[in-house]
């Protein structure tokens, strides 16, 4: 098999090595990652596609038991009460959600489940991402620089019965809102902040090594999304996982990345000057563009009282927004915190840290990764999403293995 430095395949032959099972255990994984964050041709099938992967999984690994799992104890410890408080507790109790559940299956798939097919599934994931965004690049590159390309309008949010659905224009290789002032980057997704976000994690698990074409690749997609979250994200990752470059280089990378999206937005888009200084304002004007625009004002009002509560510990429970629709706004993580309370987020970072322990050295790096995930965190209402906890593992498995190589090839030495 032949690796490169951060764990994952320079040669597609060396997946052949893998039992067949383990490599549909890896491709059961990205169907759970991209069923997540759709293509547009199964936006309304996302959430059967998801339970279909994880179901599959699961019968994949029937013989498995938690025998890939180092810590047995903790990790059982921690499926046990991700079922019971957040399904049962604040489920049952509340408004039901087979999420919490689908969710609850996922961690058990993964402690169910090799390193081995976590390397496979992060090389297979970041390969797949990278050619459709090279695909829908190229396409929507040439769109705007005036190539009529066929298209069909619809409408984003009809299939699941929402009101204000966003008016688009699918060019098939790509998509476009079509009242937008600025054409922000789609890609085949549903909006531009799917491309950011995974484009960083994606980049923060390659450690940003730009000998690999997939990594140049993500970073020009990220950049022509406009992403506030993809900026924060990858510069805080750049700074984590690249802390053995100079100065210089750190600030050659900054550069490039705000000469690059200057670039690209004032020779592709027709729009006018504001559109090639949108990337900036939204940095410079964080308060209004950050995670308090994320909820509207009555809801952070509601949450300022709500943190000096009792209530604050154990949350409000699932169905706390039903009872008040009028608070029920935006995407932040306030809404999660409102729904699970404090104990939400320690039994979310429980999981994670569970993850760890299981998978990796728990080495600083491994730490670093988790903040930046949590980080990340403060702009989503739905922590429980099996991608990110899915591709969380991923990395840390593809950076194990990598680590197990060099010391192999150390001690060879």
């Amino acid at each position: 098999m032949y690796f490169t430095k951060i764990g994952v395949f320079s040669s597609s032959m060396g997946i052949l090595q893998y039992p067949q099972s383990e490599r549909l255990l890896a491709a059961v994984f990205m169907l759970i990652l991209f069923a997540q964050n759709p293509p547009w041709p199964i936006w309304a099938y996302q959430s059967i596609v998801v339970a279909l992967s994880v179901t599959l999984g699961l019968l994949l690994t029937t013989k498995s038991g938690l025998s890939h799992f180092r810590g047995k104890y903790i990790g059982f410890f921690s499926i046990v009460w991700c079922f019971v408080y957040f399904f049962l507790a604040h489920g049952l109790a509340g408004s039901f959600r087979l999420s919490s559940a689908v969710f609850a299956l996922t961690l058990l798939l993964i402690f169910r489940s090799g390193r081995s097919a976590g390397v496979l599934a992060f090389d297979l994931v970041s390969r797949a991402f990278a050619a459709l965004l090279l695909v829908s690049l190229i396409c929507w590159a040439l769109w705007l620089l005036g190539l009529p390309l066929p298209s069909t309008p619809m409408l984003y949010g009809s299939w699941k019965g929402d009101d204000g659905a966003t008016q688009l224009d699918n060019y098939y290789f790509f998509i476009v809102e079509s009242e937008a002032l600025i054409k922000r980057f789609y890609g085949v997704f549903d909006e531009p902040g799917v491309i950011g976000t995974l484009a960083a994690f994606l980049l923060c698990g390659l450690r940003f090594n730009f000998n690999l074409k997939r990594t140049w690749i993500i970073v020009v997609g990220g950049l022509v999304s406009w992403s506030l979250a993809f900026v924060v994200i990858s510069i805080l990752g750049f700074i984590l996982f690249r802390k053995r470059d100079n100065l210089y280089f750190f600030i050659c990378f900054l550069l490039a990345l705000g000469g690059g999206a200057a670039f690209l937005i004032s020779n592709l888009s027709p729009s006018d000057d504001s559109a090639s200084l949108l990337l900036l304002y939204r940095i410079v004007n964080f308060s209004e563009y950050g995670v308090s625009s994320r909820t509207d004002e009555s809801l952070n009002i509601f949450f300022n009282q709500y943190i000096g509560s009792l209530n604050f510990l154990f949350g409000e429970g699932t169905n706390f927004f039903n009872i008040r629709p009028d608070l029920l706004s935006g995407q932040g993580a306030i809404l999660y915190l409102v729904e699970f309370g404090l104990l939400g987020i320690v039994s979310l970072l429980m999981i994670y840290i569970s993850i760890m322990r299981s998978n990796s050295e728990s080495r600083l790096q491994d730490y670093s990764l988790l903040v930046v995930f949590f980080i990340s965190f403060l702009q989503r209402p739905h922590l429980m999403t099996p991608w990110q906890i899915v591709l969380f593992w991923m990395i840390l498995c593809a950076w194990s293995e990598s680590k197990r190589l060099q010391d192999m090839r150390s001690n060879r030495g």
